[in-house]
Formats: structure tokens, C-alpha cells, sequence
């Protein structure tokens, strides 16, 4: 949970769940990680494909990436003319960037 900046509350929110349920997902993933349940995990993989399928371009990772950055902002400024100033030139940088990647085949 921590890995993407958000704790219980806003993951339970995420899947509509309370905290709690969020917390008890959380130490049964690792759990079977660390004992190595292959039944498990070849549980995990499939259901991969299956939030794949549902969520293409990577849109949990889309909302996290928000929420994250308003977090992120809400803690530095109230100003909101300086949060919109900087996520325009942090949008300006990325699609620079972005300009000397090679996405041919992957849409």
C-alpha cells in the first residue's frame, strides 16, 4: 500500500472496503509470497490478466498518479494558481520528453 503513497483508508476507499479490510489483504499477499504458495500465486497471475483486461492503459495507475499528486501538492501550497502553474510545466516537460520516446506498437 505504501509502495504507492496511499495508506488503509484510501485503498479500502479504492475497492470499497473499510481500512481493516485493506490491512488484512495487505499481510495475506505477503504471507503467501514469502511461503512460496504457487497455488497462490498462480492465482495472483491470472487475476492480473483478468484487472488488465478491465483497466486498460494503465488506469488504476492513473488515479494512484493523482492522487499522490494532489496529495503531494495540497501539502506544499493552498494556492491553486501555483498548483495549476506547476502541473503545467511539469505536463510541458513530460511531452517533451515524451517526444524522443519510441511508442511505435505499443497502441
Amino acid at each position: 500500500m505504501n509502495r504507492y503513497g496511499l495508506g488503509p483508508s484510501e485503498v479500502g476507499r479504492l475497492i470499497d472496503k473499510d481500512h481493516a479490510t485493506a490491512i488484512h489483504s495487505s499481510r495475506l499477499v505477503k504471507d503467501m509470497l514469502l511461503t512460496n504458495n504457487q497455488d497462490y500465486v498462480d492465482e495472483v497471475v491470472k487475476w492480473a490478466d483478468v484487472f488488465h483486461a478491465i483497466l486498460p492503459n494503465g488506469k488504476m495507475s492513473n488515479i494512484i498518479i493523482q492522487s499522490r499528486l494532489e496529495s503531494l501538492l495540497n501539502s506544499l501550497t493552498n494556492d491553486k494558481s501555483a498548483m495549476i502553474k506547476a502541473l503545467d510545466e511539469l505536463r510541458e516537460k513530460i511531452s517533451k520528453s515524451a517526444t524522443h520516446l519510441d511508442c511505435s506498437g505499443v497502441i
